[in-house]
């Protein structure tokens, strides 16, 4: 029997995601007494994956002191109010974490020793902890420079209308008398840009390589999308509170999210970019969930495009323009993202 059921689980891995905690992984797991050795998905995926695959793993082998000490001694002193914090103290009040973290009568009770005094007896640790530290702070450096870089692939199957959205949900449903689609969570999600800087006010750069096809074996196109004036055509969806967009279909499109899933509230206007003239913005300052063109991240002239980061801005996800059916789509796009102060 497990500890959590399915509701607490995904509530969890969300407050867990957005407390941006797993930018460092082996840390995490140190601070909440899990040897990141054990973890054979500690490296891999994203951080959405690692997250879910964490928490379900704690819970499948019944781990209370190390789900109580992330809740207890990492979320809830960045969560110790509003809607967040009730999410926490129903969790604890599950696993009764008093009696890991509040508890310290029995003193020769080694598992009610701080988990901080624990690892100082052991120099190994003391050292894995000093690594650890000089590696946070060179990465937050590297984050916050004037310059950050990150490479994201992007495959032709990317709806962006699931981005920010949680395990199993759907998009862009298409009924037609003898065709059915529809775009889910694990086969069509939107690649998030990570390990960039996403300071509001700041501009972001794109550049891009590779084609995609839209359903059409025979035709690729480049990331500013299909040439056909028939393709040219607004977006029908706007599903899960993300706008829609009017750009070339086969394009690439990005969407900023906060940190609550798009879908609880309401979708922004439509952003246009069906002219050229639209398309060869300088620069461009969307909205939290308004979908946008990138397209090859360059003007007619060759200039670079410059995308302003909005408020509230956590993640930043990218995508292909479809009008339906993601699943028959092929190719990808490999997509340097720079982002300047």
């Amino acid at each position: 029997m497990t500890l959590l059921d399915d509701d607490d689980l995904r509530e969890l891995a969300y407050v867990l995601l957005i407390s941006q905690k797993v930018k460092a992984r082996e840390a995490l797991c140190l601070r909440i007494g899990i040897n990141p050795s054990e973890l054979t998905f500690i490296r891999e995926g994203a951080e959405r994956d690692f997250v879910i695959q964490l928490i379900n793993y704690l819970n499948q082998i019944n781990d209370e002191e190390a789900l109580c000490r992330l809740c207890c001694q990492e979320l809830s002193l960045t969560f110790h109010r509003g809607k967040y914090a009730s999410v926490l103290t129903k969790i604890t009040a599950k696993l009764n974490c008093s009696q890991f973290i509040l508890d310290s009568s029995n003193s020769q009770n080694f598992t009610n020793i701080p988990l901080t005094i624990r690892l100082l007896k052991n120099r190994k640790f003391l050292l894995i902890i000093f690594v650890l530290i000089l590696i946070t702070i060179s990465s937050y450096l590297l984050l916050t420079n004037v310059h950050s870089v990150s490479t994201t692939t992007v495959s032709a199957q990317s709806d962006p209308w699931l981005a920010g959205m949680l395990q199993n949900s759907n998009a862009n449903e298409c009924k037609e008398p003898n065709f059915y689609s529809i775009s889910q969570y694990q086969n069509n999600s939107p690649s998030e840009v990570e390990k960039i800087s996403l300071n509001p006010g700041s501009y972001l750069m794109f550049t891009t390589k590779n084609k995609v096809n839209t359903g059409n074996k025979e035709v690729y196109n480049d990331a500013d999308g299909s040439k056909s004036k028939k393709d040219q055509a607004p977006h029908g969806g706007g599903d899960n509170g993300i706008s829609n967009i009017h750009a070339p279909n086969g394009a690439l499109v990005g969407v900023f999210t906060g940190e609550d899933p798009p879908n609880k509230s309401q979708r922004p206007d439509t952003l246009l970019f069906e002219t050229e003239k639209e398309r060869n913005y300088p620069t461009l300052s969307p909205k939290l969930k308004q979908v946008f063109f990138i397209g090859d991240g360059k003007t007619d002239m060759d200039v670079k495009q410059k995308v302003i980061v909005p408020e509230e801005a956590r993640h930043l996800y990218l995508g292909i323009l479809d009008w339906c059916n993601w699943d028959d789509n092929q190719g990808y796009f490999d997509v340097e993202v720079t982002s300047s102060k």
